[in-house]
Parts: C-alpha cells; structure tokens; sequence
C-alpha cells in the first residue's frame, strides 16, 4: 500500500505555534476524555471535583470541565478506505459506510482519502462526496494485505493535518494483516514491519492531537492481527465489519458524540516531550479513556475552542 495523496490546504489546522504567536496568554491546556458507564452510555454528570489528573505523576487540579456535544457544532470524520485490500469485500465496506452516512449530522463533516487514488475529498458538510467515492471505489485484484509502515506514515500525516480534539476521528477500513513477528521490533522491523521508535512516534503525534483512532477489519470472520497490535501501539479502538454484521463503523462514531474536556494550568517549567497522563473519576463501574501522553510545556500548547 501506498499512499500518495497530497494534503489539501483547505483541511481546518488548530496549530498551537499560532496560538503561542499571538501574544496573548494561554488560558490552560485542555485535555479530551472520555467516560463511560458499564453499559456504554456516556455518563453526563461528571464534575471537575469528580477528576483526579496526574501528568507525570504530578497532580494537576481541573480548573474546568465541560461536557462538549458536537451535534450542533458538528465532527471531523475521515475515512481511510485501504481499497486495494478489500476485492471481495468492497459491498461490506460500501453498506458500512451508507449506515454511517445515515446516521449522521448534517454539521458533520466527511473526508474520503483512498490508498490507491488519494484524497477524493476534503472535509465537507456535503455527504454526496463520501457517497461518490465509495460507489467508485476500486479494489485489488486479489487478496492483498496492508502495509502497515504505509499505513502508519499515512495516520501521522493525516494527523497533523486535521482539527485537534475528540471531535475528529480517522476511521481506517482495511482488511488489515496477518502475523508478523518482525512487527515492533527494534532490530527485525523494516519493509512493511514498522520497527519500536515507528510505533512510539505515531502514538506521540495521536496522543498530541487527542483525537479518536478506529482501524476496521473488513474481512469475513476474522479480526486482523496487525491492524489489533497496531491499535494497542497508538492507543486505537478496533472494530470487525462483515457480512453479518457492518455496524461496527457507526458504533464507533456514535460513540465519540459526546466527550468531556477538562482544563488545567500551564506548566512552563514543564519539559518539552510527551509526559505520561493518569486520569480517573471518583465513580464506582466508569472507564475512562483519554490520550496516554500529552505535552504541557508552553511551546506546544494546543488552545482548543468550547
């Protein structure tokens, strides 16, 4: 797989260099989270006194926290489509994307980037785009697997190219690959087996934009292997779309509908490289879920609007 898509300048950039330029003083750092109740509704009532937050193991006191719904504001979804990899399963891939097409917002905002045929759209409001591109969808010529090298550099770049915050979310749909055992290691890696400092880089620049990561297996049974072991890298969901059941693209992005957003102080002193984050609520059966690294120093601040 190769991705040979250009960035598009139309794509919205929350940088946080332009916000350190613009010689006002940064309000806090914001944290996206997410929590859940064990029958994974999204518990609504959480306060700031109900936060705990350690970066680095040192306690960093909320100075708010807001529940943000993006139902009116609108979500950042692209999708990934690794066409090459889907020849069998391209009417699995296209009636998963239909039901997620349905159950959108109209302030959504779809973009559809193919790794055969690069970006067909930039993220717009316009669904018939997304709708255009997956009827014209072009798979392999047989059984092909990921790349996941590729796809790694593919995920970094798109990355850094979309609007920060658990409002944006890269959906991957691939049929993924089988095991490898040269994957994540530091001396066998290379090729299409991403060594250690790959998988620790991408998972610095995910965590940084603390945006939602979903790789979908689209096959007939099976998970894939390397799709999972990526996940468990970068701190990704994971899904399974089949003939039987192609709703695990829209379960996904129902999901990230509602997400909390916490603020806390600036931290000059702070260094500058990904510090580790603890975060838990004094409520008994709730998951959180949040970034695993976040960089505080004042250079690398990200001000995200409410």
């Amino acid at each position: 797989m190769l991705l040979t898509f250009a960035v598009a300048a139309s794509l919205l950039l929350q940088s946080g260099a332009a916000a350190a330029q613009s010689g006002e003083p940064p309000p806090g750092i914001t944290i996206d989270f997410f929590a859940t109740a064990e029958n994974g509704q999204m518990v609504p009532d959480l306060t700031a006194l109900d936060v705990a937050l350690k970066i680095d193991g040192k306690v960093r006191p909320l100075q708010s926290l807001d529940l943000v719904s993006t139902e009116q504001s609108g979500r950042n979804i692209l999708l990934l489509v690794d066409e090459a990899t889907l020849f069998g399963l391209e009417q699995v891939a296209r009636d998963a994307i239909a039901r997620l097409l349905a159950s959108l917002h109209r302030a959504d905002r779809l973009a559809y980037v193919s790794t055969r045929r690069g970006r067909i759209s930039t993220l717009t409001t316009n669904h018939q785009t997304t709708t255009d591109a997956v009827q014209s969808m072009v798979a392999g010529p047989g059984v092909l697997w990921t790349c996941i090298s590729d796809m790694i550099n593919s995920i970094g770049t798109l990355t850094r190219t979309l609007p920060k915050g658990r409002a944006t979310s890269i959906v991957v749909l691939s049929r993924g690959s089988p095991y490898d055992p040269a994957f994540g290691t530091e001396s066998g890696g290379g090729g299409c087996s991403p060594r250690t400092t790959v998988l620790r880089q991408l998972n610095d620049v995910v965590s940084a934009a603390q945006i939602n990561i979903h790789l979908l297996t689209v096959d007939h049974t099976n998970r894939s292997w390397g799709l999972d072991t990526l996940a468990r890298n970068i701190g990704a969901d994971t899904g399974l779309l089949t003939w039987a059941d192609d709703r695990a693209l829209e379960r996904a992005i129902t999901g990230a509908a509602q997400f909390y957003r916490g603020t806390f102080a600036v931290d000059p002193k702070a260094n500058d490289r990904p510090q580790r984050v603890e975060l838990r609520v004094n409520r008994r059966n709730v998951k959180v879920r949040t970034s695993p690294t976040i960089r505080i120093n004042q250079g690398s601040i990200v001000i995200q609007n409410k």
